[in-house]
């Protein structure tokens, strides 16, 4: 529950290679991140690495509309008492509308609700003072990851239970390491592919008996 808080956050095999042998893009130039976007890119798909309370998984995020259409897959596998289980889920994202899919029971819900530019609700292409205050955000200057030039950000907000920092492109969080409500918490982002993920990536698969939710 900790990792789709945080991601919003499936298993893919290429999210498993190493960041040196992630496609590298060339360094972007910081006029061309697009400001009030969720991502500063139009398109493409995301492998990430996560670990949140001793549990890692490797979440893939294909994304369309500058963010705006997001479809994250995941799935988990655990060992409980020396037996083994695991879920998988699909979170669909169109605007205000969401789809959480549950891929193991074959259910999932509909829903509106009002969605955040990013997982800190700020828009990060225009930081002031008042709210890097508000926050507790330091900025710590500048990192070039995986071909992108970045901000590195550092949180430690004791009402927001956090102690964080992080590398973002834009809106879009690269790296982040901490703690979250008092759990320790890392993701990075291994690889981006900008091409455009195929239609049916956001849609919701066959088969699947979905709920209404008001």
């Amino acid at each position: 529950m900790l990792v789709s808080f945080l991601f919003i956050s499936c298993g893919n095999k290429q999210a498993n290679k190493p960041a040196d042998e992630a496609s590298i893009a060339p360094v972007q130039n910081e006029k061309t991140i697009t400001a009030n976007k969720k991502f500063p890119l139009e398109h493409g798909t995301i492998y990430q690495q996560v670990t949140a309370a001793g549990f890692e998984t490797t979440p893939t995020v294909y994304f369309d509309k500058w963010g705006d259409w997001q479809t994250t897959e995941s799935t988990m596998l655990m060992e409980v008492m020396g037996m083994k289980t695991g879920s998988s889920t699909i979170n669909i994202v169109k605007g205000d509308e969401h789809w959480d899919i549950d891929l193991t029971d074959k259910k999932g819900k509909h829903y509106k609700m009002s969605t955040k530019i990013n997982d800190l609700g700020v828009d990060l292409n225009k930081l002031t003072d008042d709210i890097k205050k508000q926050m507790k955000i330091e900025e710590l200057g500048e990192e070039n990851y995986l071909g992108y030039k970045c901000k590195k950000l550092k949180i430690k907000n004791d009402k927001l239970k956090m102690d964080m920092v992080y590398l973002t492109y834009g809106n879009m969080m690269m790296k982040m390491d901490g703690k979250a409500m008092g759990i320790n918490t890392s993701m990075k982002v291994t690889k981006i592919d900008t091409k455009a993920p195929p239609a049916q990536k956001f849609r919701v698969p066959e088969g699947i008996k979905m709920e209404e939710m008001k």
